[in-house]
Order: C-alpha cells, then structure tokens, then sequence
C-alpha cells in the first residue's frame, strides 16, 4: 500500500516537477534522474508519495502525461517554424532532433519566440555526416532568419527618390541605415532555390555544394526571401557595417569586369529594387574634413 502523499516546500515541489517533466526519457525515467532523486528521494522510490492517483491512472502515469505533452507542444512550435527543414529531414528524423534540441536547450523565457535560436546550430552538430545535411542546415537558417525578421522592429522606410538625390560624388560621405528587418546569410547551397522548389511543389533535386548569398527581410508584414549575386551581398554587408556608399561599392564591386557607365546603371537598379523592398531606413551625412 502506498503511504500518504508527503507534503513538501512549494518552491521544491515545483523544480522536481519541472526536472521529471523535462526529462527526455520520459516521467518514468525523469522521477529517478539524479536531478529529481536529489530534490524528492521518496518520490524515485513511490511517485505516489508525491503524486495522488486517479480513478483511471497511476501516479506516473499522470505524470506521464504533462511530460509528453511537454515535448510535444514544443516540436509543434518547431515544426511551424521549420516546415521545409521537417519535408528534407522527413518527419521521423526531425521529431527525434526536436527532441534531441529541446533536452539541450530548454526554454528559458516566458515565450517561445527565442526557443529556436540555437536549432540551425544544433543541426550542424546533430545532422554531420548523414544525408542531406548540408542542405537541411541552410534551410534551417533560412527558416529562423524569417522568424526573426517577422519579429524585429519596425522602421520607416526611405524612399528610391531620396537616394536619387545623392549625386555619386557625394557617396563617399554618406552612410545608409538598412532595417532591422533584414538579415545576410552566406550558405553553402542554394537552400533558397530550393524552398521556392518545396512550396511551388516543383520536382525537387538536392542542390550541389557551393557558397550562395540570400538576404531575409520584412515587407507589408511578411517575410520574405531574395537570392544575390556575390557582389550584391558585399554590397549591401558592407553598409549594414557602417561603410559610406562609396566605399561599400568599391570593395564590392571592384573586380567587376564591366564599363564604368554599366555599372552605374546596375547600382542603380540594385538600389531601386532594393528601397522598394523597405531595406532602406535612413542616411547619415558624415562630416567633411
């Protein structure tokens, strides 16, 4: 017969609940973790010495219940942030590294906004040398960039007509704010070819192994994607570093192999293009010397 449930300090209480619950084996293997034993000894040897019964269920199964939808709950937040990283990985691999992810790394905060920073790193440890992971970390980096920029703060944007104003011979003395909204990603596939191939429901082939430039930005409250050329991505890392115009341009596009008149129109599509996407937020003057 079991003994009587012994009461114990809330705060106690309340961690060894947390470290069964928590515990990625599981309630029955959680009640007699070190973590658990330490703070509640009876309970590893009589969880109902913490833990009333129902009608229905034993202590540790009721237990058992809060610790699997523990778990579950947040590989359901995983698996909306992370659609096309779950299709690469196919459904089984990717609960079991959401799994793996969540007993690493907790959450910590009172939402889950931050439960995914880490993911696309965990992924490159988790996923080394099996198939596909290359591709699958990409995506996944693509994926929580998204997340973040849906999240950042907002900005008005500056206007083509603006930027118009600013004659060439002033570049070298004016600095461009981009968004907070806004995010550079070097990869090593074509990650973002690949997602449009996912939701386009196009064939899809594993992209080969080379280095390419995607930027993730907020517009009109959506997230969205935009391949590169290297020399765009120089370009607009070097203004989000505080570079003026002028010497942004020149360390990304020097080795160019076009006319001086050709390049000037491209800058000037690349920068009207990219203020109608919002990336834009202001310029800063820097004094003459």
């Amino acid at each position: 017969m079991a003994e009587a449930p012994v009461a114990a300090p809330l705060d106690r209480l309340e961690r060894w609940m947390q470290a069964v619950v928590m515990h990625p084996g599981g309630a029955e293997k959680g009640i007699r973790a070190p973590g658990a034993a330490r703070l509640h000894p009876q309970a590893a040897r009589d969880p109902e010495a913490v833990i009333t019964r129902s009608k229905a269920l034993t202590a540790l199964e009721r237990l058992g219940i809060y610790a699997e939808m523990y778990y579950l709950r947040l590989i359901e937040v995983l698996t909306a942030e992370y659609p096309t990283t779950r299709t690469i990985l196919g459904e089984p691999e990717f609960d079991r590294a959401c799994r793996a992810f969540v007993a690493r790394n907790p959450s910590t905060t009172r939402t889950l906004q931050s439960l995914s920073v880490r993911f696309p790193q965990f992924l490159a440890r988790h996923l080394r040398g099996r198939r596909n992971a290359r591709l699958a970390v990409a995506v996944a980096r693509i994926e929580r960039a998204m997340e973040e920029v849906f999240d950042a703060p907002r900005a008005e944007p500056l206007s083509y007509e603006v930027l118009k104003r600013i004659a060439p011979d002033r570049w070298g003395g004016v600095r461009l704010a981009l968004t907070p909204a806004l995010r550079l990603l070097e990869l090593d596939c074509d990650a973002d070819a690949y997602m449009t191939a996912v939701r386009s429901r196009q064939p899809l082939r594993t992209p080969r192994a080379r280095t390419a430039y995607v930027i993730v930005y907020r517009h009109n409250l959506r997230a969205w994607r935009m391949a590169l050329s290297r020399e765009q991505f120089l370009l607009l890392k070097a203004l989000a570093h505080g570079a003026p115009i002028g010497r942004a341009v020149h360390a990304s596009c020097r080795t160019m192999r076009i006319s001086a008149e050709r390049l000037a129109t491209q800058l000037a599509r690349w920068f009207r293009d990219w203020s109608a996407e919002g990336l834009f937020v202001g310029l800063t003057e820097l004094p003459q010397r």
